[in-house]
Parts: C-alpha cells; structure tokens; sequence
C-alpha cells in the first residue's frame, strides 16, 4: 500500500516552492509590465497631444490663407466694376479710338400708324 499522507505534505510542500517562485518572478514582471506600458500610454498621448497641436497651427494658418484671399477677391471685385463702368468705358481707348462723334441730328417725321407696326 501507499501511504498517501507522506506524498501529499511533501506534494504541498513543492507546490508551495514553486508558487513562491511564481509570485516573485511574477511581481518583478508584473512592476517591469506595467512600467513599459505606462512609458507606451504616455508616449501615445504626447504623439496625439503634439498632433492636435498641429492641426491647430495648421488651422490658424489656413484662416489667415482665407482671409487674405477673401481680402483679394474683394478687391479684384472692385477693379473689375470699375472696369465695367460707363465712365471707364467711355474714357478707353477703344472706344475713343473707335466711335466717330455725331454730326448734325436728323428727325424723322413719320405717321402714328407707321410707328405702331
């Protein structure tokens, strides 16, 4: 027969070993593991926090962009009513050059009738 009661106490004995090995190899593991992943999140959120930066700057820049384009517009705007006006038309050179001046203003007298055809 076998007697139970030796192999059982030397059996907890072991186990008893191996689970303080365990659970030193364990923390020592445990504190590097969450040192590397604190040191990782901590990474992780200067990278986001230097990237909304970023866009901020980048935002900034493009509202500058727009308002010295819309600042542009306007003006080109203006320099283009301008031209279309009478007064600068009239003073072109095209039309100076181009339109011979009335000479003497002839009225034609005609019936009603002719005119309401």
């Amino acid at each position: 027969m076998i007697n139970t009661q030796n192999y059982t106490e030397l059996r907890s004995g072991i186990k008893k070993a191996l689970l303080s090995n365990r659970i030193e190899i364990g923390v020592v593991t445990l504190s590097f593991t969450l040192i590397v992943i604190t040191c990782i999140l901590s990474i992780l959120l200067l990278l986001h926090s230097n990237k909304v930066a970023t866009k901020g700057y980048d935002l900034r820049i493009l509202q500058s962009e727009l308002k010295e384009l819309t600042l542009r517009n306007e003006k080109l705007q203006s320099i283009v009513a301008e031209k279309k006006s009478i007064t600068s038309i009239s003073k072109s050179l095209l039309v100076t050059e181009n339109l011979q001046p009335i000479g003497q203003l002839v009225i034609v007298q005609s019936d009603k009738k002719l005119a309401k055809k």
